[in-house]
């Protein structure tokens, strides 16, 4: 990732890591943090897909 270029990836990545105070660390999902997690095996439920809307303190609003 350039860090030098403003942009969408720019805005993703500083998005994601805006709720935990921005130390760059997110933490796995239970299940896969499970003593028994197989990462080949199939998902107990089914992928699904959602909109959200994301805002930061910027004048940027980026819609997924």
């Amino acid at each position: 990732m350039n860090y030098q270029t403003p942009g969408l990836m720019m805005d993703l990545q500083e998005g994601k890591f805006s709720e935990n105070g921005g130390c760059g660390y997110l933490l796995k999902p239970s299940m896969m943090r499970d003593d028994l997690f197989t990462p080949g095996d199939k998902l107990p439920f089914a992928p699904q897909v959602s909109s959200h809307s994301f805002t930061s303190s910027e004048p940027t609003n980026i819609e997924l």
